[in-house]
């Protein structure tokens, strides 16, 4: 009889054991069905894990320097162009313009940091670069910093630029950059969370970030 009940009680022990073992396997499919589902709803493109900046240090359109701790504490949105760039920078920059106004009218707190940082900082200096980035919105904000550091920054974001020769013919022959127009996104640890990639649009983009601040748990540590 003893042997009965101590039977009967590992056995009672072990489908407890099977029925939370099965539970948990539910609830992990059941989360990563509904988390791929939220993701579903995001037009750029999400990291798997937030993605932590490699250093380093530029200065701003104010004077002061902007580097890895500059991201932190706000949402932060990213992208490298310059100031006489032909078509990909001012649609791009227009494009977020529109988008910040799109915000400010739905009343979308907090408000994403736009930082243009320069490609072409030989010739992109704080004056020409805050004149440059202003124009689109008042609260846009550049920076620079020295070529080798630029170039270390945009290869370790997988943004590609190359400086190619204007055709000599042109009115005013000078040397011309191609480059991706990709948009990064920081979360308000520093880290990279997101990236877009063109063609942008207003819309699509404040709606992107809209809905990523709502659901913070999608790009959590």
């Amino acid at each position: 009889m003893v042997n009965q009940k101590k039977a009967l009680v590992i056995f009672t022990a072990l489908l407890l054991m099977l029925a939370g073992v099965i539970a948990d396997i539910f609830y992990s499919k059941h989360h990563e069905a509904k988390k791929r589902a939220e993701r579903a709803q995001f037009h750029g493109t999400l990291l798997d894990a937030p993605r932590p900046v490699k250093a380093f240090s530029l200065i701003g359109t104010d004077g002061i320097p902007f580097n890895q701790t500059s991201l932190k504490d706000q949402w932060t949105m990213v992208f490298f162009g310059f100031t006489r760039c032909g078509f990909v920078c001012p649609t791009t920059m227009a494009e977020l313009g529109k988008m910040y106004r799109l915000l400010e009218e739905k009343h979308v707190w907090p408000l994403p940091r736009v930082v243009m940082i320069s490609i072409d900082p030989a010739r992109d200096d704080l004056a020409a670069l805050r004149k440059y980035v202003t124009a689109f919105h008042p609260d846009f904000y550049g920076a620079r910093g020295t070529e080798k550091m630029t170039k270390a920054m945009t290869t370790a974001l997988g943004i590609a630029y190359a400086k190619v020769a204007a055709h000599p013919n042109a009115p005013a022959p000078s040397d011309d950059i191609e480059h991706t127009g990709a948009l990064m996104l920081f979360n308000p640890a520093g880290k990279l969370a997101a990236f877009f990639t063109r063609p942008h649009q207003a819309k699509t983009l404040g709606d992107d970030y809209h809905w990523l601040i709502k659901h913070p748990h999608i790009t959590s540590e």
